[in-house]
């Protein structure tokens, strides 16, 4: 069955600074995000296909997939990538593949897997308006037969709105 795909290692989404949801569009170019003022009416367009929630009971048009698994919601994997293997977009109807009629395509995150040699990593981030950025991972093994593998992210971002009156910056986030 011809499918189109776009699939994007985890070295190069590294390379291009590719962190999180919103800036997965510069590796797939039919690809396309709209932020949402709440996680929950965010979404993502392929090939300009789409569709804006405004209520928790709509359907998305591009299905977001994490290791195989449908997210029921979007919002439930809009968010930072700590350790990825890899990102595929595939374009057009996926009912089939995934068992889901997911009209646009499909948005798929495959995680790295545990590996049974000792290693990891930890990358840290630290830029203007009180932006700091750090995560890792640690993988290993756990048995003769069992590997594990830990992986985290913390966000700092400061406002960039500088609010007179409450004394305080706004727009920023923290997760």
């Amino acid at each position: 069955v011809p499918v189109a795909v776009t699939a994007v290692s985890g070295d190069t989404l590294a390379a291009k600074n590719i962190a999180d949801t919103a800036s997965l569009v510069r590796a797939a170019p039919s690809l396309t995000f709209q932020a949402g003022a709440t996680p929950s009416n965010t979404s993502f367009r392929i090939r300009g296909i789409g569709t804006s929630l405004f209520g928790q009971g709509v359907e998305p048009s591009v299905s977001l997939v994490i290791d195989g698994v449908v997210m029921a919601r979007p919002a439930q994997s809009l968010t930072d990538f700590a350790d990825l293997e890899r990102v595929e977009v595939l374009r057009g109807p996926q009912g089939t593949l995934f068992g889901r009629n997911a009209t646009a395509g499909v948005v798929q995150l495959v995680t790295a897997r545990p590996r049974q040699e000792l290693g990891g990593s930890v990358e840290a981030t630290a830029a203007s308006h009180e932006e700091y950025r750090i995560k890792g991972s640690i993988t290993g093994p756990i048995t003769d037969n069992l590997a594990g593998r830990l992986s985290a992210y913390y966000n700092n971002v400061g406002g960039y709105i500088d609010n007179v009156r409450a004394g305080v910056d706004e727009g920023g986030f923290e997760s």
